[in-house]
C-alpha cells in the first residue's frame, strides 16, 4: 500500500519483514525515471544504474513469481494474495503484464466499494473493521477494503485489455458516493469505517478515471469485469 508494520506492543499485524513486492517495483521505477530524465536532458545515465536495470525484470519475475504464485514478499518467501503486487502493474514502469493474477484480484480482491487487503482464503483474514484496538488493527490490513487501491487495480486492468466501461460500472457505487471514506469492511464492503473522508480515496478514483476510464473508453478491449 505500501504497507507499514501495524503494531500494538510487541505484536506485529502485518509485518514486511524481508523485500517487499511493492518496494521493487517503486525502486525500479525511481531507476527507469531517472533512465528517462536523463536521456530526455541528453544526459548519460549512471552506469551503476544502467547494470542493476539490465537484468531487473528478468530477476523480478524470477523471485516472486514462486510456484505460479505472486510473492507479497520475499527473503522470507510470503505468497500471501494481497493487493501490493498491483503496483508492479500500474506504476508508470510496469514490471509485470500476466492476466492470471489480475484475475485472482478480480474474483478476491476487488469489491464494487475498493480492494481488500488480503483474499479471504487466507486464515489471517478479518472480515469486519470493529472493535477496540487490537481487533480493529488486526484486521486493518487483513482483510479490510481500502477505496484507494481502486485506482492501482483499474491502471492495471485497463494496460492489460479489461474494459474501462466495465470497471466503471463495478466501481460505480464507489464513484457516486457522496463521501468517500478512509476504508470499508471485508465482507460487508458496504459498510463504512475510519475516516469519513479520505483525500488518498479521492485523489486515486479521480486519477484513475481520467487517465485511464476517460482515456479508454470507445477503444476495444479483450477483457471485462464481472
Amino acid at each position: 500500500m505500501t504497507w507499514m508494520d501495524a503494531k500494538i506492543g510487541s505484536t506485529v499485524f502485518t509485518p514486511r519483514t524481508g523485500k517487499p513486492i511493492e518496494i521493487n517495483a517503486l525502486w525500479y521505477n525511481a531507476l527507469k525515471s531517472y533512465v528517462y530524465f536523463s536521456t530526455l536532458s541528453s544526459a548519460k545515465p549512471d552506469k551503476e544504474v544502467t547494470d542493476i536495470l539490465s537484468g531487473f525484470e528478468s530477476e523480478f519475475a524470477e523471485k516472486f513469481i514462486v510456484d505460479g504464485k505472486i510473492a507479497d514478499t520475499i527473503d522470507p518467501v510470503d505468497t500471501s494474495f494481497r493487493p501490493n503486487f498491483l503496483f508492479a502493474y500500474s506504476l508508470p514502469f510496469p514490471l509485470m503484464t500476466q492476466k492470471n493474477f489480475l484475475e485472482k484480484a478480480r474474483l478476491e480482491l476487488a469489491t464494487p466499494y475498493g480492494i481488500r487487503s488480503l483474499s479471504p482464503t487466507a486464515p489471517e483474514f478479518k472480515g469486519t473493521y470493529s472493535g477496540p484496538q487490537y481487533e480493529r488493527d488486526s484486521a486493518y490490513h487483513n482483510g479490510t477494503v481500502w477505496p484507494w487501491l481502486v485506482g492501482s487495480y483499474i491502471t492495471a486492468c485497463v494496460r492489460n485489455g479489461y474494459n474501462p466501461n466495465d470497471l466503471y460500472r463495478y466501481f460505480s457505487q464507489l464513484y457516486t458516493l457522496n463521501y468517500v471514506p478512509e476504508i470499508f469492511d471485508g465482507l460487508n464492503p458496504g459498510n463504512p469505517r475510519g475516516c469519513i473522508m479520505q483525500a488518498w480515496s479521492y485523489g486515486e478514483l479521480i486519477r484513475s478515471y481520467y487517465e485511464d476510464i476517460k482515456k479508454g473508453r470507445g477503444k476495444p478491449h479483450a477483457g471485462k469485469v464481472n
